[in-house]
């Protein structure tokens, strides 16, 4: 049932959490570029539907990742957990970034060489920058999601970046970014990213033009759909 929200909590009590928008349409003004292009909807995602999208790295020295285009609120010093489902395209190494400042940022490295992610390096920017955790959880569809949480202290604002790397262990610059040459055919498969204020992953929750209620172990599809701002 369509459930109006005000001010961010639908009258059944449903509330939004998840802090991105257009979480699964990464071709969208939502979403910046940087070093590669999106080609949209060519994998079945977690939830069945034809909607993950491709990430092709570009043949510059660049970074090569996907970040909002806009930095969502955050609040100085508490937990946060950002996640993403990747699955394998034709490339091992992938770096989640939560970061606020070139020097007050968190990242996990996950290597898919064997096909199942392993955690290859954790790094913290030497302000205000405290990494608790990662992980990767295995979903459907050959998809796992990547999950990274700690807290920034010092900033109303952050940014969440998924990365291709150059290695396992990339040598993480400022803003915990990294800038290789890449061969121009990297690829990885994305779908679901999410950032919420949490100590651990939380239940994804789609978020487009309006935001969905979640139950756990469901992906919040089009039940329970919530306009915004109604």
């Amino acid at each position: 049932m369509l459930d109006k929200s005000q001010n961010g909590v639908g009258t059944n009590g449903a509330y939004r959490y998840n802090l991105l928008t257009f979480t699964e349409q990464f071709d969208n003004a939502a979403w910046t570029l940087v070093g590669g292009a999106i080609t949209a909807n060519t994998t079945i995602a977690p939830n069945g539907t034809t909607t993950a999208d491709t990430f092709t790295a570009s043949a510059t020295a660049s970074r090569h990742s996907v970040l909002p285009t806009t930095n969502p609120t955050i609040t100085s010093g508490a937990s946060y957990t950002t996640t993403c489902y990747i699955k394998k395209g034709n490339y091992n190494f992938i770096t989640l970034i939560f970061g606020a400042a070139g020097t007050t940022w968190i990242t996990a490295t996950f290597d898919f060489t064997t096909g199942v992610p392993v955690v290859s390096k954790t790094g913290a920017g030497s302000v205000g920058s405290v990494n608790t955790s990662s992980s990767a959880s295995l979903d459907a569809n050959g998809f796992y999601r990547l999950s990274l949480t700690g807290a920034l202290t010092g900033f109303s604002s952050a940014f969440v970046s998924v990365a291709l790397s150059s290695s396992a262990t990339p040598t993480y610059g400022t803003f915990g970014e990294e800038s290789w040459t890449a061969a121009g055919t990297e690829t990885v498969i994305v779908w679901g990213a999410q950032l919420a204020v949490s100590t651990a992953p939380t239940a994804y929750q789609r978020i487009d033009a309006n935001w969905y209620s979640t139950m756990a172990g469901n992906h919040a599809i089009s039940y329970n759909s919530i306009v915004t701002g109604k």
